[in-house]
């Protein structure tokens, strides 16, 4: 097999490569530093199907591993994340839900590679597991870079894109 062949795998295996670092930096404390590796994890899981496409390298091999990576990358560790950051206070509980996102987003990846091909065509199978990092990303984002909308982890239910100002605080 030609080099340019593998490249697209080893891109999905850097993506698996950060969320393993995240899941370390996130047990360590290094919370911003677990969710800048998601973030790279991210960026390298939207490069590896184009490059294999660009590559014509697309492989039943390539198509598992990336949902090996996007299970570490994007279920576990911001599992971890959200769990080290927040979820920790609730203890027994807070590990049991913070464990529902790897869970949803295998079977989630589960149902999407057993389904037909052509099933996707009429109606919309399912999103990408992308939603639990998003999350765990931007809550520790916020949090840090902007403590004014937070209270003890707590989002003010009133944040607004853009600093806009909400009208109506009560509701």
């Amino acid at each position: 097999m030609k080099l340019t062949k593998k490249i697209p795998n080893m891109v999905t295996l850097g993506n698996l490569y950060c969320g393993f670092l995240s899941i370390g930096f996130a047990a360590n404390g290094q919370f911003k530093n677990a969710a800048i590796l998601i973030i790279i994890g991210m960026m390298l899981d939207s490069m590896d199907g184009r490059l294999a496409r660009m590559l014509k390298a697309d492989s039943v091999l390539g198509k598992e591993l990336d949902s090996l990576a996007d299970i570490v990358t994007f279920g576990i560790a911001p599992s971890f994340l959200v769990y080290y950051t927040y979820f920790f206070q609730f203890g027994l509980l807070g590990f049991i839900v913070a464990g529902l996102f790897p869970l949803f987003g295998a079977y989630r990846l589960a149902r999407f590679n057993t389904s037909p091909p052509k099933s996707s065509l009429h109606y919309f199978v399912g999103g990408s597991d992308h939603g639990s990092r998003r999350y765990s990303c931007d809550s520790h984002a916020l949090r840090k870079f902007h403590p004014e909308h937070c209270d003890n982890g707590h989002f003010h239910r009133h944040v607004l894109p853009h600093g806009e100002q909400d009208t109506n605080p009560q509701s």
